[in-house]
């Protein structure tokens, strides 16, 4: 098993078990109104989430996470930070990279 591979199931896992403990309750970590923690976390989900990352390095978030991400940005206006900053924006650099013809990771030695 590569690198890659485990580093993808241990995160898979990480947010799996964030999900069950914080995110059991509610939409959010505090319930169902978005609160510090969740501007924290959602910087840490919302890169994982992107569908350039499946293409980049193979991996792909849980569904809870994807909710809980999409959740976040419909209820905070200024997560538009994420999706578009002239360029900058997570989404934009990750797409710029994926178009690039960037691939997945050549597999690191084990």
């Amino acid at each position: 098993m590569t690198v890659f591979l485990r580093a993808h199931q241990a995160y898979l896992a990480a947010l799996g078990k964030w999900a069950s403990l914080f995110l059991s309750d509610g939409k959010f970590v505090a319930g169902e109104a978005v609160s510090i923690a969740d501007y924290k976390v959602v910087s840490f989900c919302f890169p994982a989430c992107e569908s350039s990352m499946t293409q980049l390095v193979g991996f792909e978030a849980p569904p809870r996470i994807k909710q809980y991400v999409s959740d976040f940005m419909a209820a905070v206006k200024s997560s538009s930070i994420f999706t578009s900053a002239g360029g900058f924006a997570m989404r934009e650099v990750l797409a710029t990279k994926a178009a690039s013809g960037a691939s997945r990771l050549p597999p690191h030695p084990s």
